[in-house]
């Protein structure tokens, strides 16, 4: 702690240098070891000559002759290092315990050391034991699909780079299977090989089903204006074409493949574009327009009513 040399300490000036909160304890400990000679081995804040707080390990004895304490030895050690780490680490078990997130680590030949919580309701439906799962590995909690994935995909990845991410299956307390946004995070030893993986999966299952739905929705939609006579189109905040029906294409000469990604005024002429743009921009602005148009075809006028 930087002291001068021709310093001598007091029980009172050394018990000083801690912080108030640890003051009693290492009184106490020097009490009771000049009391009956119980010896001490603390972590205690103290701070130091120029004002710094820092953790130490502190040990101690008393020395008694005829039954008489006669001197008091001891150590210090700096381990404020060790502490932030180990304050570090706390924070991180804390995240890993609150997270809605499945999160586990497997050693290099994938037996589960680890879940956390919610992994554990997830795929056990049960608290994590430390002790008693050592015979689990994780080509129990996932399917085939996803064991032929970890061979054929994942592995040959993570022996390029030291992260993988995509998306895969894993089996609930039920056996059910679920799908999972699936990270994959391998670990290395200082000779580069792999000594543990950490895997964080993501239940998607809401998230699947709703863009199942929405593609059910989809396909719906566009079986109707196929079969419908009207024509019909889709355009994006860009103007340009996304989807369009049958009778679109016939109405323009003009296959799908050919319209979609084009402007309106690529496909329906500069001209006709222009007396239409009013109404499409008010459309665009999520306004409900109907307007009527004369097109010349076949020699005959005929009205077109827009929506």
């Amino acid at each position: 702690i930087r002291l001068s040399p021709d310093y001598h300490p007091t029980l009172d000036s050394a018990v000083a240098f801690y912080t108030p909160t640890s003051q009693p304890l290492i009184r106490q400990a020097v009490e009771q070891g000049m009391a009956d000679g119980t010896p001490w081995d603390l972590e205690l804040e103290l701070v130091t000559a120029r004002g710094r707080t820092i953790w130490t390990r502190v040990v101690g004895e008393v020395e008694f002759e005829a039954g008489k304490p006669v001197r008091m030895f001891g150590a210090f050690q700096d381990i404020t290092e060790r502490r932030a780490a180990e304050r570090t680490r706390q924070q991180v078990a804390a995240i890993f315990d609150n997270s809605t997130d499945l999160i586990l680590q497997a050693d290099n030949e994938r037996r589960v050391r680890y879940m956390n919580p919610a992994a554990a309701r997830t795929l056990l439906g049960r608290p994590w034991r430390d002790e008693g799962e050592a015979g689990m590995r994780m080509r129990d909690l996932v399917p085939q699909a996803t064991q032929r994935q970890f061979e054929t995909v994942i592995a040959p990845a993570l022996a390029q780079r030291n992260v993988w991410l995509g998306q895969s299956l894993a089996y609930d307390a039920q056996r059910h299977e679920i799908p999972v946004s699936h990270m994959v995070i391998a670990h290395r030893d200082s000779a580069g090989q792999i000594e543990r993986y950490s895997i964080l999966f993501r239940d998607i299952s809401d998230l699947v089903a709703a863009r199942e739905a929405g593609e059910r929705q989809a396909r719906m939609l566009r079986s109707v204006t196929d079969a419908i006579p009207a024509t019909v189109a889709v355009v994006d905040r860009d103007g340009r074409y996304v989807m369009v029906n049958p009778a679109f294409e016939r109405a323009h000469g003009r296959i799908a493949a050919d319209i979609v990604g084009r402007l309106p005024s690529e496909v329906l002429g500069e001209r006709e574009y222009r007396a239409r743009e009013p109404w499409v921009r008010r459309a665009l602005a999520g306004e409900t327009v109907r307007f009527e148009r004369e097109r010349e075809e076949g020699g005959e006028t005929r009205t077109l009513s827009l929506d």
